[in-house]
């Protein structure tokens, strides 16, 4: 992957609201409700820091893979991924051990199933977020 510069930042803020709910912000982009997670006192139906995690392997995932098979140009005609990560009490503390992908790919042409195929691997391996983490992450794609 490319970019014009290698270094780039991110920014974001959180602002408390009340008991263990806030709101995750960042220049130019909708606020976010976030809190604890229901298992840990959270209310039920916000996003917690543990989906946050989660979920951006997924999204970083999709990114990546929609990167390589534009440059490729395989035509797509979906793509679907599920993620599933693993919080475990490990050496006295909680620790986020693996998030496993499951991504589904539908193309346009048959033929190109093989060329996706070796896009998913290449995406696992350049996922600069999953690449960031100490968690073990696991990708089981399908190809249609």
């Amino acid at each position: 992957m490319s970019s014009s510069t290698k270094t780039h930042t991110y920014q974001s803020s959180v602002y408390w609201q009340e008991g263990k709910k806030g709101f995750l912000a960042s220049h130019g982009k909708q606020d976010l409700p976030v809190s604890a997670p229901s298992e840990f006192g959270g209310p039920a139906g916000l996003w917690s820091p543990e989906d946050l995690y989660v979920a951006s392997a997924n999204a970083c995932f999709m990114t990546t893979f929609l990167y390589f098979a534009e440059k490729a140009k395989i035509d797509l005609i979906g793509f679907e991924s599920q993620a599933e990560g693993t919080l475990e009490f490990t050496d006295g503390k909680f620790k986020m051990t693996r998030i496993h992908l499951t991504p589904w790919v539908s193309l346009s042409h048959p033929e190109d199933q093989e060329r996706a195929r070796a896009l998913l691997e290449k995406s696992k391996q350049y996922c600069l977020i999953s690449n960031s983490m100490e968690t073990e992450v696991t990708v089981d794609g399908k190809v249609f």
